[in-house]
């Protein structure tokens, strides 16, 4: 098991929900790029610039310490993130284009 400090933007609403229940709630949203889950980062910056848009004018960044296992985590830094991501967004946007959107 893997423990390191996690940074998660959301909105101020949903930082103050998931504080005071002392809970993080996985998103069900189909907007999700890489689909049902709780997304952190590594890097307080990348989650105020990635994470906090849902925020909008609103967002925060809020800390946790995060227990994962190797396969709970996904390195976009690396050559396999890279292609993942890249695989990910190509499907994306395949069906954006298929749907005319």
């Amino acid at each position: 098991m893997i423990r390191k400090t996690g940074f998660h933007g959301t909105s101020r609403a949903a930082a103050e929900a998931i504080i005071g229940s002392r809970r993080f709630k996985a998103s069900e949203k189909s907007t999700e790029w890489l689909g049902r889950g709780i997304y952190f980062y590594l890097k307080h910056g990348d989650a105020n610039t990635w994470g906090g848009s849902a925020g909008g004018a609103d967002k925060v960044v809020i800390s946790a310490l995060i227990s994962y296992t190797s396969k709970e985590y996904i390195d976009f830094d690396s050559a396999k993130g890279k292609k993942l991501l890249d695989t990910a967004l190509f499907s994306i946007m395949e069906e954006a284009n298929s749907r005319g959107i």
